[in-house]
Parts: C-alpha cells; sequence; structure tokens
C-alpha cells in the first residue's frame, strides 16, 4: 500500500490504493481506496444519527511557546514493508520516511498550493514549443540527517540516478524529463523537459534528494536497505532511526532543536493554520500490529498515541468514551462508488444508469447505517479538493446546490421507491443531460458548467410487461423490465450480476446493497447478488472486465485532478476488449472513454498537458460535472473523517484537512506537541 508520496498530482501503479469502500475495512492491491468515518459526539445510540459539521483548520498563535520534548506512539496495522524510498509502496513505510525525506516543493496541507521546500524557487520557460524548460534555485544551509551539507551536486545525482536507474515508483516522472543539468543562466538547475506536465512543480519537483555520498556507490536502487543495515539518511526532520525491529516496532529521534530550515520557511511561518520551529517532539515511536482490532484496543488501553487510519462506525462508541482520546476531524481524500460496465446491454445507457441511481436510497445509508458520518456523493473527487470542484467554478455551495443532486432517491414516501415515476422516466426516453428539467418529480437547475452528458438520448427503448424471470416470480413483483422487446436474462443470458463482498467484512454496506437491490427487483430488474472476496474482485474487475456492476473505494486521490481523471476514466486505462483481452490491471474496468456513447478523453488529455493551474482546474471541473451527467460511477459517500488522538497529553493536530491520519499524517508531525 503506497505512503504519502509527496506527488499526490499523480496516480501510478506505485501510488494507487482501492479498498473494500465504506465500513468494509482497508486493505490495498497497489491501487487507490476508501475507509469508513465517524463523528464526535457521545451517547449515540446505534443505529440513529448525530448531525455533524465539518471542522475548519483552527489558527495557531505563533507569538506562543510551546513544550519541547516527549514521544508520541503511534500504531500502525501492519508492519513497513522495507524502507527504501526508491522501491517501497508501503504506506506503512512511508510513516517511517517521510521523517527522513523533504522534497524540492511542498504541499501545503491546508491549501494544497505549491509552496518552497529545498528549492527556493523555479521558473517554466518555452511552454508553447511543447518542449518546456524548468529551471529552479536550490536553497543553502541545508544538511542531511547525517550531517553532510545537502547542495546542487545531490540534486543532479538524484535526478540523473533515477532517471537511470527508472524505479517504477518514480518512472512516470522522470519519464518526461530529458536531461537535468547546471543551469547555464541565473538559475542553478535545468530540467529540460520533452512534452508539457501541467503539474510540474508538484510532481518534477518533487523527485527524492537522495544524499550523493550515501548512492553513488548502489549500483542497483534495489540493493539498498535502510533500516535493516542502520543506515536511512535524508534532508527531512528526523534525527535518526535509534530503534528498527521489521514485525514489531521502530523509533525515530527528530530534530527538535528550533533550527530546521525547512519548518522555518516564511510560508510557514505566515500561516494560519500551521506552527513553524518543529519539529517538537523527541521522538516518534511506531508499534506494528497484524490485527486493526488489537491496535484499537492498544489505544483504549493508553499503549498508543494514536493510530494510522480513522475510526469506524462499529469502534466510534468505544472511542467516544475514552476521555484521554479526541477525534480530530477531517476531510476525505477519497470516494466510495458503484461502477456499471458500459460494455453491457443495459449498462452501456445513460438513461438505465441514471435510473438506478435513483433506487439508491441515500438517507438510509448516510444516516440510518452510517449515522450521518458520511457526506452523500455527487462528483468523482472529494469536497475537499474544492478548487477543482465544480462548486467552485459556479460559485455553488459544496454538496448541497441543487445540480449536485440529480440522482437523489426518488421516492413515494419515506424508503419507498416512485415505481411509477422511474418506469416512466425509462419509457419516456430522456435523460438528464445537463440541460434543466424536471425528472422524476424533482427540479433540476441544469449544469453548473457548460457541459452535457456524452449522448442526449438513451441507446435502447425501454417497457415494462409480463414477469418472466424466476428472480421477479419469487419476489412477488408484478412487471418486468423490457431492454428493446428482450428481458434482461434473456439479453446477457442471466439476471444482472452485482459483485459484493462477504456481509461479515462489511455489514453496513452488506444492509445498503440488500436494500438498493430489492429496489431494482421491485421496479422489475432482476438482480443477484454474488459475494467476492476482495482479491477475487480485484481480478475479475480490473484484469477482465467480467461484471455488471460492483462497489469500491479510491483514497489518496489527486488534489490536482488531473492524474485521477486520467488514471480511472480515459480509455489509454480501458481494455477495449476490442481486440484479444488483456489480463493487465486497468483501473477503467467500466470501459468510460472507449465508446462515442460516454467518455472525455479529449479534455483529460489536455488538462493532463495544461501548465496553466485556473486553466487546468476549470478543465478539471467540467470533466467532474461531464463524468457525474454521464455515470460510469455512482459516488455514493465521502467520509467524515474521525482520527483519534491522546489530545490529553499532545496539541496541535490539524483540524480539518483531507486525510490527517493517512496521507496526511506527516502532516502532524512537525506540528504536534506536548500540553503545556
Amino acid at each position: 500500500m503506497p505512503g504519502r508520496e509527496t506527488n499526490r498530482g499523480k496516480l501510478d501503479t506505485d501510488r494507487r490504493r482501492f479498498l473494500m469502500g465504506t465500513g468494509a475495512g482497508a486493505l490495498a492491491v497497489g491501487m487507490a481506496g476508501c475507509t469508513g468515518g465517524d463523528d464526535d459526539e457521545t451517547d449515540t445510540p446505534t443505529g440513529e444519527s448525530t448531525p455533524t459539521e465539518t471542522a475548519t483548520p483552527e489558527p495557531v498563535d505563533e507569538g506562543e511557546d510551546v513544550p519541547r520534548g516527549g514521544t508520541l506512539t503511534v500504531g500502525l496495522s501492519q508492519p513497513p514493508k522495507g524502507l527504501n524510498p526508491l522501491s517501497t509502496s508501503s504506506s506503512y513505510s512511508w510513516m517511517i520516511l517521510d521523517h527522513f525525506m523533504s522534497y524540492g516543493t511542498a504541499l501545503d496541507p491546508v491549501t494544497y498550493e505549491v509552496q518552497p521546500s529545498a528549492y527556493a524557487d523555479w521558473t517554466v520557460e518555452n511552454v508553447e514549443s511543447g518542449e518546456p524548460d524548468i529551471y529552479f534555485n536550490v536553497r543553502e544551509g541545508l544538511t542531511f540527517t547525517d550531517g553532510e551539507d545537502f547542495g546542487i551536486d545531490d540534486v543532479l545525482f538524484s535526478y540523473n540516478y533515477i532517471m537511470d536507474q527508472e524505479p517504477g515508483r518514480y518512472l512516470s516522472t522522470v519519464d518526461p524529463i530529458s536531461e537535468a543539468s547546471e543551469a547555464d543562466n541565473d538559475w542553478d538547475v535545468h530540467l529540460s523537459m520533452e512534452k508539457p506536465i501541467g503539474t510540474w512543480d508538484s510532481s518534477q519537483l518533487q523527485l527524492p534528494l537522495l544524499p550523493k555520498h550515501r548512492w553513488e556507490s548502489v549500483d542497483s536502487f534495489e540493493q539498498k536497505t535502510p533500516g535493516e543495515d542502520g543506515e536511512l539518511v535524508g534532508l527531512g526532520w528526523a534525527a535518526d532511526l535509534s530503534q528498527f525491529e521489521s514485525d514489531t516496532s521502530a523509533a525515530v529521534n527528530l530534530r527538535n532543536d528550533g533550527e530546521y530550515p525547512l519548518t522555518n520557511l516564511q510560508w510557514i511561518e505566515d500561516h494560519d493554520n500551521l506552527r513553524s520551529g518543529g519539529p517538537f517532539l523527541d521522538t516518534i515511536q511506531f508499534r506494528f500490529y497484524q490485527s486493526e482490532a488489537t491496535m484499537n484496543q492498544d489505544l483504549l488501553d493508553g499503549a498508543l498515541d494514536t493510530y494510522y487510519g480513522s475510526v469506524s462506525v462499529s469502534q466510534i462508541d468505544q472511542v467516544r468514551e475514552d476521555n484521554r482520546i479526541g477525534l480530530v476531524q477531517g476531510q476525505d481524500d477519497g470516494i466510495s462508488y458503484f461502477a456499471y460496465n458500459l460494455r453491457r446491454t443495459p449498462f452501456d445507457d445513460i438513461l438505465f444508469r441514471q435510473a438506478l441511481n435513483m433506487l439508491w436510497d441515500e438517507i438510509y445509508w448516510t444516516q440510518r447505517l452510517q449515522r450521518d458520518l458520511v457526506h452523500d456523493g455527487d462528483f468523482v473527487l472529494p469536497p475537499g479538493y474544492a478548487a477543482i470542484r465544480p462548486e467552485t467554478h459556479a460559485d455553488a455551495d459544496l454538496l448541497t446546490d441543487p445540480a449536485t443532486d440529480a440522482y437523489n432517491f426518488r421516492e413515494d414516501s419515506p424508503g419507498v421507491p416512485s415505481y411509477e415515476g422511474i418506469r416512466s422516466f425509462l419509457e419516456n426516453g430522456t435523460p438528464i443531460t445537463g440541460e434543466s428539467g424536471t425528472f422524476v418529480g424533482q427540479d433540476y437547475p441544469g449544469a453548473l458548467q457548460d457541459v452535457s452528458a456524452s449522448v442526449n438520448e438513451p441507446l435502447h427503448d425501454y417497457s415494462f410487461g409480463e414477469v418472466k424471470s424466476d428472480v421477479l416470480k419469487e419476489e412477488g413483483v408484478d412487471k418486468e423490465l423490457y431492454v428493446n422487446g428482450q428481458t434482461i436474462p434473456e439479453i446477457l443470458g442471466r439476471p444482472v450480476t452485482y459483485l459484493m463482498y462477504p456481509p461479515e467484512t462489511s455489514p453496513e454496506l452488506t444492509q445498503a446493497d440488500e436494500n438498493w437491490s430489492q429496489n431494482m427487483i421491485q421496479l422489475g430488474i432482476p438482480v443477484e447478488r454474488e459475494v467476492q472476496t476482495f482479491n477475487s474482485l480485484i481480478g475479475r474487475v480490473y484484469a477482465q472486465e467480467d461484471f455488471d456492476l460492483y462497489h469500491m473505494g479510491w483514497s489518496n486521490m489527486s488534489a490536482f485532478g488531473t492524474s485521477t481523471l486520467y488514471g480511472l476514466f480515459h480509455s489509454d486505462n480501458a481494455d477495449d476488449h476490442r481486440e484479444e483481452q488483456t489480463d493487465t490491471l486497468l483501473n477503467n474496468p467500466m470501459g468510460y472513454g472507449v465508446f462515442d456513447y460516454a467518455g472525455d478523453d479529449e479534455r483529460i488529455s489536455s488538462a493532463r498537458t495544461e501548465m496553466d493551474s485556473e486553466k487546468r482546474n476549470s478543465m478539471v471541473a467540467q470533466s467532474l460535472e461531464k463524468i457525474y451527467l454521464d455515470s460510469p460511477y455512482m459516488v455514493f459517500g465521502y467520509d467524515k473523517v474521525q482520527w483519534p488522538a491522546n489530545t490529553t497529553d499532545f496539541a496541535g493536530f490539524l483540524q480539518g484537512i483531507a486525510a490527517p491520519g493517512s496521507s496526511n499524517l506527516s502532516s502532524h508531525f512537525y506540528n504536534v506537541h506536548q500540553q503545556e
């Protein structure tokens, strides 16, 4: 499972994670994912909801002295998989490596703006030529954790070593660089690019900076075993790795004398929510577990101060009752979603997909099952990334504008779908395309931006008639859906197959699955749920594309949007099945972009190479809304993340940021300090 790599703007095989979805726990397979979210009220009976307001980052008083010293004990639910920064993709490894690694630029954990770090300033020239030139200056006065000076030679060595070695984790970052050399002008370093990269300042300028004196004798990066050989050296705020037992624990001593240059930069001093002068702790102690349940119990027993992840719905009452532990609220950095296979009839039809969306009871999910610990979903990037969301570009309210609720549950009474209304929606053949109108009794104001769905009419004709399918007969349904005069089992050779996880792994989601499936059945769509283990689901969906619909989640998505859109929704990352099917794991199993009736390849490709951030953000926002209208995904939730931490003994935790206990956990390590 990948860690918090500095380049959050890319979504490569090293960086991606997919997980089993909200409430199901986290399991990584080298792609992307999401987990359950929680709240911070107390004494909430199971099954009832407690309204939650999204936290915002709290201001800090830079004039206030804070204590230095102390040890923060952090739990990891799995041991790290090595400490080689060029090879490991384990997020648990990166919880340790983040203390040792610093980069040319940094991402503000609150705003996601690119800020200076080891590079003092930078620029790009000759963009119009198609082969841009990137220049930057290297900050003076920095030292590695072993006390050796850092300089231009280390930077040039890092780029050229990684370009020569081609570690998979950074291949897409260095691939567009044709040469890294000392600049022949007033700048220190020159990167010659083969093509424009829109997020160059958060990708090409965030390559790991390696100490030349430690790496130049390493013939192959895979030979390096930092930690095991006692040698873990970088430019970060760590002082040293004082202990490392690969299966049980590790300890990182910190440079906490207040003199570490990269946490005393002007942008941090001026920041409303970050504190300069860190780190303030003496040591971060890590404990490795094989069980999340054991780790959570150790937190409650006082053996841990916090852990990697967030509190699940099933655990939150216990955590709330612990006076030592507070819940740090945060934003989701991912989504929970259903996906449709656009290669199969009738899932290839926008009208059918939108009708299924209207049968999902978001109130039952968010309030009853998740106790208001999740937001109802809409676009395929979370609301924490507001700069690239459609609402921001239309001066609309995040999550609540009517244009984000086009597929709200259509009900005749609480929990009872408007079956006749949805049947009429299918029979009348008018999908939601971005034009204003009334659809199944709900007004839709039109798209927030100048975008429309890929098609403005359905691919198939729909009607309802005699029940033929055994699934519907067994449920006493009196009407069956016909597609171009055929029932779905006559088209597919079977009922719709809905792939789901074993109920014991995700009980709340299983209940929601059953509710949605029953709504489809009562409408006249024969559905059978098929239980799959997570690992078997990965192969069936991402390698074989053998599914009708399934649910899953993504986490650690791109704050800039371009890599996420390209990785998940561009036809380059889909198997079109027009020739021999491949067994390669591809992140676009739906086939979005492969067919004329659903895709946005051109805009996604243009956004990837757009180096003007405002233009790029606008293009991303437009693509998000078009994907929403086309509905290859139905996003059903964003977690209201609750990260447990010992707020009795420690302060300085960052409220309101994305993924405070996972992809942004390391942001706390130079801010957290002992209570006065």
